[in-house]
């Protein structure tokens, strides 16, 4: 099978390296990823101004890789027109540095670039995993998932969203299907409000994890030992 791989935490995350080490068993990879930090962009493109592509060595044997001077929407359409010889069997997004459930989806540039995948026809999935945590169920249950999720292939529509808790394997109760994104953020939208002399207000942002999730949704599966798997559903999708 043929991979095309993109995040939105840069070309140089440790966890898009350890994506890339993990799917080459399934087939050829080709890595397209953003310059430089591209978080919460959510499918932003660049409609103004151009786009720079390079072709990079990148440190895993037998990959081809290339930077965009963009977002990661913009990478996945500058990939499959101008880095790959074909259309990719799929699409995969991450790892990201940090879990993307519940209203966190609609603004993480990781999911972002799953669905601008599905807007082209290509299978995708987003993977994601905690800020700061272990990765040892990441890498303990990542071949089975992706096998089980190779085989199943979501249906016109849907991408697969996948967030691993950042647990030690040994700790991880495995995984959970069919989640539903969790109707409460992954972060707060607290801020600490200062005011400036010049009259301006500066509002400091503060990361505070909302922890009520309802059972049987992403975040709740996650908080509670879990890997998250869903899908999800874009209703305007246009497939070429």
């Amino acid at each position: 099978m043929n991979f095309l791989l993109t995040n939105d935490d840069g070309i140089d995350s440790p966890n898009l390296r350890l994506l890339t080490e993990m799917t080459l068993p399934f087939g050829t990879v080709t890595v397209v990823a953003p310059e430089k930090q591209c978080s919460a962009m959510s499918q932003h493109i660049t409609v103004r101004g151009g786009l720079t592509v390079k072709s990079v060595q990148y440190p895993v044997e037998g990959v081809k890789a290339y930077t965009v001077s963009g977002t990661p929407a913009d990478c996945v359409k500058v990939g499959l027109r101008f880095c790959v010889e074909e259309k990719p069997d799929f699409l995969f997004s991450g790892i990201n540095l940090g879990i993307n459930t519940g209203f966190d989806m609609c603004y993480s540039g990781t999911v972002a670039a799953a669905l601008e995948g599905a807007m082209s026809g290509v299978p995708s999935i987003a993977w994601s995993t905690e800020l700061d945590g272990d990765m040892g169920a990441t890498k303990r249950y990542f071949p089975e998932l992706c096998k089980l999720l190779l085989e199943r292939k979501p249906e016109k529509g849907h991408i697969w969203n996948v967030n691993f808790p950042g647990i030690p394997a040994e700790e991880c109760k495995g995984y959970l299907l069919d989640r539903f994104p969790a109707c409460c953020a992954h972060y707060g939208d607290d801020y600490i409000p200062e005011r400036r002399p010049d009259g301006s207000l500066f509002l400091d942002t503060v990361p505070d994890m909302n922890r009520d999730a309802e059972e049987g949704s992403d975040l709740h599966a996650v908080l509670n030992g879990y890997i998250a798997v869903g899908d999800f559903y874009n209703q305007v999708i246009c497939y070429k």
